[in-house]
């Protein structure tokens, strides 16, 4: 793992997991972590261990806010590996639109980041809303809820006051 995306002090955000362009709707799994950097003033470095069609789409948007020098976009990565790469997220987010498929879905990445004892921030929807503790949860409305990361932005500061006890 490079030493660069562990920086001392420092709030990193991130997730791993396939990203897929919805042309349709604008997003890919992933747009909540470039969102959040580009608006939070506490989170500088972001880490998005992806491959997929998100990417490329993602990358722009991140060039677009003037954080992509703080983002990691790291492809695929060996299964033996994730744990190590996770080790250098401190909240990893687990998001699944509030709709018929985010509801049903269930995710791999939900036990992975518990496994890995990273802390989660979640969208309050399906399995995570079943599991995780209410301060880990933040609502989701609809399809695309374009002011979730705006929320999130907030927890995290928010985290900061307090991130001595959980970093």
């Amino acid at each position: 793992m490079p030493a660069r995306l562990a920086p001392s002090g420092e709030i990193t955000i991130g997730l791993v997991g396939n990203s897929v362009w919805s042309e349709r709707l604008g997003i890919g799994y992933g747009w909540e972590v470039v969102e959040v950097m580009a608006i939070s003033g506490i989170c500088r470095s972001g880490v998005m261990i992806s491959s997929g069609t998100a990417t490329r789409m993602l990358r722009a948007r991140a060039v677009g806010y003037g954080v992509a020098d703080r983002i990691d976009f790291i492809p695929q990565i060996p299964y033996d590996s994730v744990g190590e790469y996770l080790s250098a997220i401190h909240i990893c987010f687990s998001t699944q639109t509030n709709d018929v498929p985010g509801n049903k879905r269930t995710t791999g990445k939900l036990p992975l980041f518990l496994a890995a004892g990273r802390y989660i921030l979640a969208s309050d929807v399906g399995e995570a809303a079943r599991v995780l503790k209410a301060s880990k949860l933040e609502n989701y409305q609809g399809t695309v809820d374009r002011a979730y990361s705006g929320r999130l932005a907030r927890r995290i500061r928010t985290l900061g006051e307090i991130a001595p006890r959980w970093m």
